[in-house]
């Protein structure tokens, strides 16, 4: 009879751990990914709020003491998924200056609420 010679292999059990160490390192790595994707998505709904607070901060600054203490003194607006505020309080924090607040809303993937404020003091006489 013949003896055969002894193989240097991997066995079964060898390949199977070897797998199963893969699986865990792959489900580890698709978590990251869904949680890099969140933080993703959570930035730009963040940089969007903050440039549609900014462009109505602008819109706001950019007009004369007299036409914002004389117009309209709070509003609101939606806009794509997001709800924006705004008001003017003349006499704040002094009598001839007036605070401008610009507030951005919106609803996150989870449903939890954020918002985004912007503010301003603007004193009579000045251009921006």
């Amino acid at each position: 009879m013949k003896r055969l010679r002894k193989q240097d292999g991997s066995s079964l059990i060898e390949v199977i751990v070897c797998m199963v160490i893969l699986a865990i390192g792959m489900i580890g790595g698709i978590g990251m990914t869904q949680a890099g994707q969140t933080g993703l998505d959570a930035g730009r709904r963040i940089s969007a709020a903050a440039g549609f607070a900014q462009a109505k901060m602008e819109e706001k600054l950019s007009m004369t003491y007299s036409a914002l203490v004389g117009g309209e003194l709070e509003g609101k607006e939606d806009l794509e998924g997001f709800v924006r505020t705004w008001e003017v309080l003349p006499g704040m924090p002094c009598a001839h200056c007036l605070t401008l607040h610009v507030a951005v809303a919106w609803m996150d993937k989870t449903g939890r609420p954020h918002r985004l404020k912007l503010a301003a003091v603007r004193s009579e006489g000045t251009v921006p």
